[in-house]
């Protein structure tokens, strides 16, 4: 089954469905086969952190923000994090150091691949990084 690592952006993405029509109808499509079983969806607790301030910022309940949040982990998993990898991170090579903190994610869940909506911010990736459109054309 091919593990999925799946960037921040492509999370609030389907959380709040804002994606260009295109890249949310593939996200959309994505998550539909995570929730299929058809493929792993993996996620960094970064990210998971991140969905619970913007769903918290826009509804403004706390209580009601965790519960959507963490109904995400019933289909998505938190990766480990391994901070022996985190050691080995050249933040030179990486234009945002939380795009490389996700990459660290990706290694240590032992993911198949990235998708994210910013492909470039993770040149230095020795993972495949794929938009969601062009994850689905390929592999859907």
């Amino acid at each position: 089954m091919r593990r999925l690592f799946l960037d921040t952006n492509i999370i609030l993405s389907f959380h709040f469905n804002d994606a260009e029509k295109r890249q949310q109808k593939a996200i959309d499509f994505i998550f539909s086969n995570i929730e299929q079983g058809k493929w792993e969806g993996h996620i960094s607790l970064i990210t998971f952190y991140q969905l619970l301030y913007f769903i918290d910022k826009k509804i403004k309940n706390p209580i009601t923000s965790a519960k959507r949040a963490y109904k995400y982990l019933d289909i998505i998993q938190l990766t480990p994090f391994t901070p022996k990898l985190l050691k080995q991170l050249d933040i030179s090579h990486l234009p945002d150091y939380e795009d490389g903190l996700q990459f660290i994610c990706a290694q240590s869940g032992k993911c198949d691949l990235i998708i994210s909506t910013n492909s470039s911010d993770f040149f230095a990736s020795t993972l495949p990084v794929i938009d969601p459109l062009n994850f689905v054309l390929q592999y859907g």
